[in-house]
């Protein structure tokens, strides 16, 4: 009989350490599948931020063309933008004239210039994501109205 019960326990104990290792390689898939799960709901967040910087940039580009598309005489310009006031997020916009020229004579009798500006719009968002976009645009305004003389080409 005391072979029996040796023989027994044996394979009770072997049985345990079985049960143990296998508890141990769960235990560990578990956390590796915890720790994929919480890395992609990090870049999932990453994501959105630099997103909505992307899209502060494009409400600042639209919104400079808006304003460079009312000037009266052309110029430079710089401001900022908070789009929702209880956020953090914002815009900065510059307005740069560039230069102008004469719209062909033959078209327009020499009346009109042609102003080429670039407007560039940086969107922040919080933790220090930051998207910019710089879009070129030409504007044309009378002569008389604008109050240069603009470049012959």
């Amino acid at each position: 009989m005391p072979a029996d019960s040796s023989e027994s326990d044996l394979q009770r104990g072997f049985a345990t350490a079985t049960v143990l290792g296998l508890l141990a390689v769960v235990g560990l898939l578990s956390a590796a599948a915890l720790h994929d799960a919480l890395f992609g709901e990090q870049l999932a967040g990453s994501r959105l931020l630099h997103q909505r910087a992307q899209a502060l940039a494009d409400f600042g580009i639209e919104d400079g063309l808006a304003r460079m598309a009312v000037m009266a005489r052309p110029g430079s310009l710089s401001y900022a933008l908070r789009p929702l006031p209880s956020s953090s997020e914002s815009v900065e916009v510059r307005v740069r004239h560039l230069g102008a020229e004469s719209v062909s004579a033959g078209y327009s009798s020499g009346q009109f210039a042609r102003h080429r500006y670039e407007i560039q719009s940086t969107g922040f968002t919080s933790r220090g994501v930051r998207a910019r976009q710089v879009q070129g645009a030409v504007h044309v305004m009378p002569n008389v109205l604008a109050g240069t003389a603009p470049e012959r080409p």
